[in-house]
């Protein structure tokens, strides 16, 4: 008897990548991955995955879903340019190839009055989901604990400080693992979960709280620069440099907004219900990752 088929969109993400791992780990599921260049998914593909070449053309939508019985829909928040007519594809040749289950990978933050364009097109996005005839599950996670990484880590590695415009506000994190594992758990068993929302969360917190933990985890102490978003947008582009996407910068600063004024601020119970324990916390997370944040020995 043949696997169930499972096509997991944006594949080289953190998010794709880890799902494929879990679900390859299981042996129960072909594993389709796709990316506008498969060559860099090698690695899953020694494992096992098949990877597809997926762009914004409906003819590469066409032969990605063929015979698909779960689609995971990943797109990248940031990046410049619409989305939604891709999505329109993938939900209408879904729909005409009898896919079973849909799950998209949302935002948190979303909501239909947010008239910026990366959190805007995620709403636009779960409406087109959940007002077609496909069954559905929408994934709303937190800020991810790899983003203090991404976002923070050569900062504090080379001048023991990270900056942000988001003052005390509070916010909530979760680790993408976790994602990885919910979205694992609704593939395994879709009917549980069809028509569900999901809010993930692991921890709440501040960025001086965060400072505490960095410090913490490197034996080194680790501040907080608090600045206005006009310093922020300066120090964005020393960081990541001057041809850094507006998208991009909009979209931190925006992210800053919504935790200054503690937005998505409380831990809610969807992500400990669905994997039956508390998600990986920042401390776990940090002192695993504690070399990324200082300079070799």
């Amino acid at each position: 008897m043949s696997k169930p088929v499972v096509l997991i969109t944006s594949a080289t993400s953190k998010n794709g990548s880890a799902t494929a791992k879990l679900l390859l780990e299981t042996g129960n599921y072909s594993v389709r991955l796709g990316s506008r260049d498969p060559t860099k998914l090698q690695a899953l593909i020694d494992e096992g995955a098949e990877a597809v070449e997926l762009n914004a053309s409906p003819e590469s939508a066409a032969a990605a879903l063929k015979g698909v019985s779960c689609l995971y829909i990943i797109i990248p928040s940031l990046r410049a340019g619409p989305q939604t007519a891709i999505i329109e594809n993938y939900l209408r040749i879904a729909t005409q190839n009898g896919v079973k289950h849909v799950i998209y990978l949302s935002d948190i933050n979303v909501n239909c009055e947010d008239h910026f364009a990366p959190v805007h097109d995620h709403y636009k996005h779960q409406e087109l989901v959940r007002n077609s005839t496909l069954p559905f599950t929408i994934l709303q996670p937190a800020w991810f604990h790899e983003n203090t990484v991404i976002y923070h880590g050569d900062s504090v590695k080379y001048s023991g400080a990270f900056y942000t415009c988001a003052g005390d506000g509070v916010w909530t994190s979760v680790a993408v693992q976790d994602i990885a594992a919910v979205a694992a758990a609704i593939i395994e068993d879709p009917g549980a979960h069809a028509g569900k929302i999901y809010k993930l969360q692991a921890e709440a917190l501040t960025d001086d709280m965060l400072a505490e933990k960095l410090t913490k985890a490197t034996g080194k102490t680790v501040r907080h620069v608090n600045s206005t978003p006009e310093e922020y947008v300066g120090f964005l582009k020393s960081q990541f440099g001057d041809a850094l996407e507006d998208a991009f910068v909009n979209g931190i600063l925006r992210l800053d907004e919504a935790k200054r004024e503690n937005r998505f601020a409380e831990v809610g119970p969807d992500l400990e219900r669905i994997l039956g324990r508390k998600g990986v916390s920042v401390d776990a997370f940090l002192a695993e990752r504690a070399a990324a944040f200082s300079m070799p020995a």
